[in-house]
């Protein structure tokens, strides 16, 4: 390429050619409008200053911020304009950093370089949601959007374009991990459990659910992204390990589960030299007589 690029916050930039000047000129000018300079440097509308001529086939000069593409670049020595006509870029914007944000959907701070100074020309899009509302924390370097609706999903693409430039595809966001605040229990007949978090989706077909080795099926989202209901089957068990997945993210240290612990009505009675002992509760398990111990004064029954 005859013109090297910059990053939009502007810098220095080499031109390549011919006949710049027989003399190796070196003009100050911050302006094109000066006669007095030798050799002038516009880019688009603005001009290219501290131009210094190191050869007749090479030139430097500063250029300030800016963004877009394919903007025409004219070079003049001695008033003469250059021919054929040629184009510069400014770099491509790159990504450094994607913020996380809960499956509501959030504000999104993305970090790098290249993003323009002016948020009309800045265009976010996160997997195939555009990321709206765009604001600069840091000109040229550090943007936050709002990411509405929310979803799920891990390694989603994440693309931002300034003046029709747009960043490589390598970078990728991942919605913040399940996390869970309380839980209710269940008989162990099954039913209905309650479960308060957050990143808990808004969508039921995204989340997945155990307890140890028990699904609990995602039945209602009671509460956008923090409480939804799931139902387990019947089973028995204390301290079972919850696991929750939403669109391939998976929640870590998620606490555990347990059944309803048993609760004895009554006793029937038996004849003082012994029998058989029927006893009328709830939560007394539905799997037979595996995993059941009951004691009458200290002794098995």
């Amino acid at each position: 390429d005859p013109c090297t690029s910059v990053r939009t916050n502007g810098g220095k930039i080499t031109i390549h050619g011919s006949g710049f000047s027989p003399l190796y000129a070196t003009s100050s000018s911050s302006t094109s409008s000066s006669s007095s300079t030798p050799v002038q440097v516009d880019i688009g509308s603005s001009a290219c200053t501290g131009v210094q001529v190191r050869n007749d086939n090479a030139l430097e000069c500063v250029l300030g911020p800016g963004s877009g593409r394919n903007i025409s670049v004219q070079v003049r020595v001695n008033g003469i304009p250059s021919s054929p006509s040629f184009v510069f870029s400014y770099l491509s914007p790159s990504i450094l950093g994607v913020s996380a944000a809960p499956t509501q959907g959030g504000n999104i701070t993305i970090s790098g370089s290249s993003f323009g100074k002016t948020v009309g020309d800045v265009m976010v899009k996160i997997g195939d949601v555009s990321c709206t509302s765009v604001s600069f924390l840091e000109l040229h370097s550090v943007v936050s959007c709002v990411l509405l609706p929310g979803g799920s999903g891990a390694g989603l693409r994440v693309l931002l374009s300034v003046s029709g430039l747009t960043s490589s595809s390598n970078s990728k966001f991942t919605y913040i991990p399940p996390s869970i605040t309380n839980i209710t229990s269940a008989s162990t007949v099954g039913g209905l459990v309650n479960i308060w978090g957050s990143s808990l989706s808004s969508s039921l077909q995204h989340i997945y659910i155990t307890f140890g080795t028990y699904i609990c099926t995602p039945t209602s989202i009671v509460q956008n992204d923090k409480a939804i209901q799931c139902e387990v089957d019947q089973g028995v068990g204390s301290g079972l390990p919850i696991n929750i997945t939403v669109g391939g993210v998976v929640g870590d240290g998620l606490g555990t589960f347990s059944f309803l612990p048993p609760i004895i009505e009554h006793v029937r009675p038996v004849p003082y030299n012994g029998g058989r002992v029927v006893i009328v509760g709830s939560h007394l398990g539905t799997e037979g007589p595996t995993g059941i111990s009951v004691t009458v004064r200290g002794e098995a029954c």
